[in-house]
């Protein structure tokens, strides 16, 4: 089997490439060959093994043939525009209970609650199963979730965020007043109170565990960040209007990204350069605050595109309140054919755990 030598260029950044193609079998005439990308604005190093490339870009394929049947030479090339990577499976929960797979228009969930009272979903480890949880404290599971796990019921509006240990065997819901409740084998590292004449009630929003399970963060609704156990801190932002809604975390465990109500991501740590590239640009592209739909306070919740090749943040999708999913960087655009619009009230947005 013989290899080739092609080059590929960004014709926006004019970054290039060069990748070896190999023959697929001995004198088939057919090459394969693949270049590692992750999203980026502005030209990479040319041959460092990764195309900086958004969508929207142009990508040259160029070849050279040093000597061709009729003893010439020629260069053969051709073009293609970037849209998007790989597939990827989102969900989206609603105040009545309602799981939808982004995509269909029945859900595979209904829990049927009065009051826009569902608060936060969590997929099991699995894939395969889903807990929901109510806003007072109540958790309902489905699939090969842990059926043990019933929450506890509080009485009032005070129950936040839910989220499963990575075995599945164990689940923390988190207070507004900071503190966390811990069932099966979630263990409890430690977590602020806001209940004092300085802290209002509601002022947790949101609690996302580390990759390794052994520690978490909280986030309070002006955008301050509480690290515990194993989690480090790489700082807060300072939001008024008590508008911060989301933290996610980087793949590389250096940095986490922070949604508010507009629709702006604030990244720190290895999260500052991301969210600085990925928002430089007008929507779809970047700035999802742009949108007519984040700036009235919208913006809900935030899931990250993450590229498996580089371990990089290639882009992430923010829902609304109405059920409306915008996606920034190189995330593919979903088809939406859930209910959307003022009628509905859409709490969350999870990614397929396969599919991080």
């Amino acid at each position: 089997m013989e290899t080739a030598v092609i080059t590929v260029v960004n014709t926006v950044t004019e970054e290039s490439e060069q990748v070896t193609l190999t023959e697929t079998d001995t004198d088939t005439g057919v090459f394969e060959g693949t270049v590692a990308t992750t999203f980026g604005s502005v030209a990479g190093v040319s041959n460092d093994g990764i195309l900086n490339v958004r969508i929207g870009d142009s990508l040259r394929v160029i070849y050279f043939d040093a000597l061709t049947d009729t003893g010439d030479t020629a260069t053969v090339a051709d073009s293609s525009i970037v849209m998007t990577q790989r597939e990827v499976s989102l969900f989206v929960l609603n105040g009545s209970g309602e799981i939808y797979r982004v995509g269909e228009n029945e859900p595979i969930v209904n829990l049927a609650l009065s009051g826009n009272s569902a608060q936060k979903m969590s997929i099991s480890p699995s894939g395969n199963g889903y807990l929901i949880l109510d806003r007072f404290g109540r958790i309902t599971s489905f699939g090969d979730a842990e059926v043990n796990f019933t929450g506890e019921f509080y009485g009032i509006d005070i129950a936040r965020d839910v989220e499963q240990t990575p075995s599945g065997n164990g689940v923390y819901v988190l207070h507004s007043l900071g503190s966390i409740q811990g069932f099966g084998d979630a263990p409890l590292f430690g977590f602020p109170f806001f209940e004092t004449i300085w802290r209002p009630f509601q002022f947790a929003v949101d609690l996302e565990l580390t990759s390794s399970g052994n520690g978490y963060y909280i986030l309070d609704h002006d955008g301050a960040v509480y690290p515990y156990g194993d989690a480090v801190s790489f700082g807060h932002v300072e939001l008024e209007l008590e508008i911060a809604r989301d933290i996610e975390l980087m793949p590389d465990g250096k940095g986490y990204l922070i949604l508010d109500a507009f629709g702006f991501v604030h990244g720190l740590g290895s999260g500052s350069l991301v969210a600085e590239s990925l928002q430089r640009y007008s929507t779809p592209i970047g700035l999802a605050q742009n949108d007519s739909h984040h700036y009235q306070c919208l913006a809900c919740d935030l899931e990250i595109y993450r590229n498996n090749s580089t371990d990089t943040v290639d882009g992430w999708w923010i829902l609304d309140i109405h059920g409306n999913i915008t996606p920034v960087g190189l995330a593919p655009a979903p088809i939406v054919r859930h209910p959307t619009g003022e009628v509905f009230t859409y709490r969350d947005l999870e990614i397929h755990p396969s599919k991080q």
